[in-house]
């Protein structure tokens, strides 16, 4: 089985290069994850709260919104937590893997688990609304980064 494995290096670059454009497109300075994370998640928040509805978007345009979420939120949980693209091995995916964050500090230092971004940005595809901050706390909450077990 020829086994796909993608240039980690690459797939940021160009997801960050996707962020700043999201940005610039927003009216917002390109460089706003990088530099103020927080003040990104509210315009992505702000953004969301204007009436999109992905379950009544038609197919092409719900592959663009996904795109969009899964973007800013990869690039938030990187810009604020530090983490990181990483491709994990999934022999279930047609592609041998899939694109995960992961690198999540916790503050005991244990371990945190990389985050499957797609697959929580696909669980939007039957909401009325998506709420950003909503997005944010299920991937946290995913990693492990707030879990406390001793």
């Amino acid at each position: 089985m020829n086994q796909y494995r993608p240039d980690v290096v690459a797939w940021a670059a160009d997801n960050y290069e996707n962020c700043r454009s999201i940005f610039t497109e927003l009216g917002e300075r390109p460089d706003l994850m990088r530099a103020d994370p927080i003040s990104a998640l509210r315009r992505i928040e702000s953004e969301l709260s204007a009436g999109w509805q992905p379950n009544a978007m038609p197919d092409e345009e719900w592959v663009q919104f996904r795109t969009f979420l899964m973007v800013v939120l990869a690039e938030f949980l990187i810009s604020y937590h530090g983490a990181r693209w990483e491709w994990a091995v999934d022999p279930s995916s047609p592609l041998g893997g899939r694109w995960t964050v992961a690198g999540f500090p916790h503050p005991l230092g244990q371990e945190t688990r990389p985050v499957d971004v797609g697959g929580i940005v696909n669980d939007t595809r039957s909401m009325d609304d998506v709420s950003f901050v909503g997005l944010v706390n299920r991937a946290e909450a995913e990693s492990g980064m707030r879990e406390i077990s001793g």
